[in-house]
């Protein structure tokens, strides 16, 4: 329901004589076939968009007719589209604060002088809110760029856009085809100080050829660059133009042409790098190259290409998509949402936003919201696993601006918000109730906890044929893929040694009775001797005819042999315990499932059940139970499928050859399936899910949250 059309603050304006200054420029756009007016301050380069009927009445206020005059005329004209005198006394406002409205009344000297001191505050206070972002101006560049822009033949933008498109397309798919390469550089390789060094080298130049970049675009297509400078952005000098004159264009594509020049200029020097860096040999000038990659295709794609973060991917998002002031209006929409759902105030404005636009606001907020947050806690945690404090402080800083600023703003406004007086109860109770239903949401109501696992099909211990004794296998006793019975011999391994032993202990055992016989009667004490000597001589050949013994390797159970590379063993030297086959039961009931450390007390301690999926079968949920841990945390893998190379979840390190060597602790769990399916075969893929004591949502994330840093710091 919109506003009453009539204010009782209108006697205070209704008498003034307005008029637009001359320095004020009207642009016109079109956005989804609607017109909006765009004002271009000529004085400090900021542009005003301002819809149809807004502009009707600052295109009647000349000076001399009142502002009371002027409005009666539009609202008569217009009738039911006409703003009312509440909003035209808000766009009157922000007019006059944005210095474009000049009154029937000389200004004050030190009204001017206020003004421009508050401006100044503000300039300087937007500089130092953002640590990260400081903007300091040096010099004019237009006369420069505008002499660049005149020796560009007519249809470089034609040969620019191909160059680009031979560039960047072919690395794109090299960068694919070499991924592994490119993303095995640790963190303390990146943040050690050689390579900040040599970033802190690199990052100016390339951020120099981006703003060139928009301000060549800018100045070709007609645009006014009167500022360039130098921006502390990340604690790094980057230097920077302000282009904003293209917003005045009313063409879009323009407008996302000057955007997207900086974007297509680091691709560019990305693709170049790229084609760089595969070339050469490991050495400075190879460091150099993956540096500028890393600049320019991380930050673009994360950073300043990214449409959530207000950067030049934000520009071209909404120039092409017809939005316009997409993140304000997002915020804007969301803040009288919750003024008129949570608190009951009617709209305080005509809404002029279509239905597509307001999907728009509705889903850009919050998602550009969570990834600012993500991305500057992603940012602080990788510093702080080189740079503690620096981290931290970073961290902190993060958190500040993310939920601290957001929140004081929200108290700020309902505070201070006239309309929320006559509704004083009802807004304590409003946010007492809710602060505490999302407190008791958070902290007190339990949950379902469930942990995630990926394991593979794993056979029993019987089932493995492991060599007990060492030797050389001599001829397989079974064909391959043949059903074979319990306890059916399989393998003979052949020990020349040990047959060796065997006949010299049976002589040295002959020897000694031969010995015990000899003086059976004569001395007795040496008759005990010799015969002790007897026994230990029969219990060594006993001990090596039981190892001869173990030559036979045997099916300890019923099922189908096979064995990896059949024609490689015979005559083959193995190890005792040595794999050598298998013996496969029509199905197995077994798991073997890798549990992470985040994970391990919970699998351990509150373990209430657990079920599991294959992935011949993801629509079939079969009950589980934990049958045998393996001892101690380990670092190798059972399985290639649970690499990140066998589409698993865990990262092996690259330079262990065959070995599937982790690059974190893990714990192994033995899990048998209560109903195993028949079609389940050796190595299959499986996902478990660990059922565990409900537990509110906020302590499940402050148990995430607290293994991240104990991680992270290695505490």
């Amino acid at each position: 329901m919109a506003e009453a059309f009539l204010s009782p603050s209108w006697y205070r304006v209704a008498g003034r004589r307005l008029a637009l200054k001359p320095h004020v420029a009207v642009h016109i756009h079109r956005y989804r076939g609607r017109i909006w007016y765009v004002l271009q301050d000529g004085a400090s380069r900021r542009v005003h968009r301002l819809t149809p009927t807004a502009m009707t009445l600052l295109d009647r206020l000349d000076g001399r007719r009142t502002l009371d005059e002027v409005w009666s005329e539009v609202a008569g004209e217009l009738e039911d589209l006409a703003p009312s005198q509440e909003q035209t006394i808000q766009i009157l406002t922000q007019l006059h604060a944005a210095d474009l409205l000049a009154g029937d009344e000389a200004p004050l000297i030190e009204e001017l002088v206020e003004r421009y001191d508050t401006q100044r505050r503000r300039e300087q206070a937007k500089r130092g809110r953002n640590p990260l972002s400081i903007s300091i101006p040096l010099f004019d560049p237009d006369r420069m760029l505008a002499a660049m822009a005149r020796r560009l033949p007519p249809r470089s933008g034609i040969f620019a856009l191909l160059l680009w498109l031979v560039v960047v397309l072919p690395a794109a798919v090299l960068a694919v085809l070499h991924w592994r390469e490119l993303t095995r550089t640790t963190s303390d390789q990146l943040l050690s100080l050689q390579n900040l060094a040599l970033i802190a080298c690199i990052y100016p130049v390339v951020k120099a050829l981006h703003e060139l970049g928009h301000g060549l675009v800018a100045k070709r297509f007609g645009a006014a660059v009167h500022e360039t400078g130098v921006m502390l952005l990340v604690f790094y000098p980057v230097p920077y133009v302000d282009a904003s004159g293209s917003a005045a264009f009313g063409s879009k594509w323009r407008r996302a042409a000057v955007a997207a020049a900086g974007i297509a200029v680091e691709l560019w020097l990305a693709g170049l790098a790229l084609f760089l860096w595969l070339v050469i040999e490991p050495g400075t000038l190879r460091a150099l190259a993956y540096n500028v990659m890393l600049i320019c295709g991380a930050s673009t794609l994360l950073v300043n290409g990214n449409p959530l973060l207000r950067f030049d991917g934000y520009y071209v998002f909404t120039d092409l998509m017809e939005v316009p002031n997409l993140g304000q209006r997002a915020n804007r929409w969301w803040g009288e949402l919750g003024e008129r759902v949570v608190f009951g105030l009617r709209r305080l404005r005509a809404d002029i936003a279509t239905r597509r636009e307001k999907v728009w606001f509705a889903l850009y907020a919050p998602a550009s919201y969570v990834y600012r947050l993500v991305l500057a806690f992603s940012i602080a945690l990788f510093i702080a696993s080189e740079y503690y404090v620096a981290g931290v402080l970073l961290a902190v800083w993060s958190l500040t601006q993310s939920v601290g600023k957001p929140l004081w703003t929200i108290a700020s406004r309902i505070a201070t918000n006239p309309r929320l007086t006559d509704r004083a109860m009802r807004v304590y109770a409003t946010l007492g109730l809710g602060g505490g239903a999302l407190c008791a949401a958070l902290f007190l109501v339990p949950i379902p906890h469930r942990t995630s696992a990926q394991g593979v099909v794993w056979l029993p211990d019987h089932a493995q044929l492991r060599a007990r004794a060492p030797g050389f296998v001599g001829a397989a006793l079974a064909g391959l893929d043949n059903s074979v019975s319990r306890r059916q011999p399989l393998f003979q391994l052949a020990d020349a040694d040990l047959d060796g032993r065997i006949r010299l202990q049976k002589a040295k055992l002959r020897e000694a009775m031969l010995r015990a016989e000899a003086e059976r009667f004569g001395d007795q004490s040496k008759l005990v001797l010799q015969l002790r000597e007897v026994e230990d001589e029969r219990a060594t050949l006993a001990r090596y005819e039981e190892r001869a013994g173990f030559r036979t390797v045997s099916a300890e159970a019923a099922g189908r042999f096979e064995v990896a590379r059949f024609g490689d063993l015979p005559g083959r030297y193995v190890k005792e315990g040595e794999t050598l086959g298998h013996v496969l039961p029509e199905t197995t009931a077994f798991l073997r499932v890798v549990v992470t450390q985040d994970d391990i007390d919970l699998v351990r301690y509150r373990l209430v059940g657990v079920s599991v999926r294959l992935a011949s079968e993801l629509g079939r949920v079969i009950p589980a139970g934990i049958v045998r841990e393996i001892p101690a945390a380990q670092d190798e893998l059972p399985s290639p499928v649970l690499s990140l190379d066998g589409g698993g979840p865990f990262a092996t390190e690259p330079r262990e050859g065959g070995r599937l060597r982790t690059l974190q602790r893990i714990f192994q769990f033995d899990v048998e399936m209560a109903e195993p399916p028949r079609q389940a075969r050796f190595g299959t893929r499986a996902y478990i899910r660990f059922e565990h004591d409900w537990e509110p949502l906020g302590l499940q994330a402050w148990r995430r949250v607290r293994q991240t840093f104990l991680a992270l710091f290695h505490a």
